[in-house]
């Protein structure tokens, strides 16, 4: 009886197993493989190249077409890493710079941070390739020295094109001993001993890079939330002294004494000692991951990339805003556990019809001088279609085909979502295989 068993017991395993390789079969035949990607109704550009040094511009004719007389193009990524991305983006913003009169970019990197390289950068250029340490401590690094962008810092510094940053987070990398005494000297103009008038919040800006970088704010509320409150205390009162001190400029500048560039600094101190008090507000309130802290920081780059563009440099002028997909998605409402109010829901709302938002998505990656490629998405993606065309670089001009809308595709850092397309962006740049960002050997000393 015992033997009968393991009999039955084993035809009843094989069974199984050919009536599970049979579901298998079928379902692999009858699988959806990706989307119509139909190009008429998508619309779909073949990029030549990715390369900057490629200035044969015509497969971007049709560009003109599609932007028209706007006035802000934004540019995505899907991930920081992303160094064929940055490498199209360079070429876009050329392109958009020589044939249609765009002549400033605003970055996704610290506002001080970068109106401070900016001054180093321009004011002592002598024609000569800029400085990678320099362009540092303003840019992050993933764009200021990596391969990719190489390209891109060459173009700013001999084009003279305007830039800026918009963030409020400190995106150079700058020792925290010499951020605070770059800054308590500045302060130092209007008052004395900054220091001492300032204790708390002086004792902490020798530690931004734990706080920024590690997300570690154990000094700060080491005597509970009150040493947290002398910190605000401190910023606040240090804020106050600037807005006074700007007052007494724009007096003098009325008068004809003062100067519109002391003006335009104190200003950027202002903006840089608030931005500094908002992300330590907003890590300590919300968890690492909560969208809070997303939506906070969001907001505030909008409301600085719409006082850039108040200033005399930038008002009237046209405008590229380089940041991640996920802050320039003009409809972020869509992600699951993610939606939050992004940047780029709100200056669709305050510019609308005059911004044209690309943003940028691929197949699968690789290293650099690697051949073997990774990460692939799901067959039901407009990736894999996109694949499946075999060509290098598309540009999809209709947002708003049916096929689209919805579609499952990988924009959102490289994760699969099932979303509406036409309220999100106008322009996709699908890159096949996508190089990830890579940085110079360096010799050791």
């Amino acid at each position: 009886m015992k033997l009968r068993y393991h009999k039955i017991s084993a035809y009843s395993g094989i069974g199984i197993l050919l009536l599970t390789a049979l579901i298998l079969i079928f379902n692999i035949r009858n699988y959806p493989r990706g989307i119509k990607t139909d190009p008429d109704e998508l619309q779909l550009k073949k990029i030549s190249s990715i390369s900057p040094d490629d200035e044969d511009y015509g497969d971007l004719e049709f560009l003109k077409k599609e932007i028209g007389n706007k006035n802000i193009v934004l540019l995505g990524e899907s991930m920081h890493i992303d160094g064929s991305t940055f490498r199209a983006k360079t070429r876009l913003l050329k392109f958009l710079h020589k044939e249609m009169g765009f002549d400033a970019v605003i970055f996704e990197a610290g506002r001080y941070d970068t109106w401070r390289m900016k001054n180093m950068l321009y004011g002592s250029s002598n024609g000569a390739v800029p400085d990678t340490s320099i362009i540092s401590q303003g840019i992050w690094r993933f764009w200021c020295c990596s391969v990719q962008t190489r390209g891109l810092w060459d173009y700013l510094e001999s084009s003279k094109m305007n830039f800026a940053g918009m963030d409020i987070q400190c995106s150079g990398r700058i020792r925290d001993t010499l951020r605070s005494r770059i800054l308590f000297d500045y302060l130092r103009r209007f008052v004395n001993d900054p220091e001492k008038i300032w204790p708390y919040f002086h004792k902490a800006s020798l530690h931004l890079h734990s706080y920024f970088r590690h997300n570690d704010i154990k000094y700060m509320v080491e005597n509970g939330t009150a040493n947290l409150q002398k910190i605000f205390k401190d910023m606040d009162g240090i804020q106050d002294t600037l807005r006074k001190k700007r007052m007494e400029e724009k007096e003098e500048l009325h008068a004809g004494n003062g100067t519109s560039k002391e003006t335009e600094q104190i200003d950027t101190y202002i903006e840089y000692v608030n931005g500094v008090e908002n992300v330590i507000k907003y890590r300590y309130k919300y968890k690492e991951g909560n969208t809070k802290r997303f939506e906070w920081r969001d907001s505030l780059m909008a409301r600085n990339i719409s006082l850039l563009l108040e200033k005399s440099e930038f008002a009237g002028h046209k405008i590229i805003i380089w940041a991640a997909n996920l802050h320039e998605f003009n409809d972020n409402s869509q992600f699951h556990a993610r939606s939050f109010h992004n940047m780029g829901e709100r200056l669709k709302e305050k510019f609308g019809d005059d911004m044209y938002t690309v943003i940028f998505t691929s197949y699968s990656r690789h290293d650099m001088g690697v051949s073997t490629d990774y990460y692939f998405p799901r067959i039901t993606t407009l990736e894999y279609s996109l694949h499946n065309k075999g060509i290098p670089y598309i540009f999809i001009a209709n947002t708003g085909a049916a096929s689209l809308n919805p579609v499952r595709c990988c924009v959102n850092q490289g994760m699969t979502y099932l979303i509406n397309l036409k309220t999100m962006a106008d322009g996709i740049f699908f890159i096949d295989k996508m190089e990830n960002v890579a940085y110079p050997h360096t010799k050791k000393q």
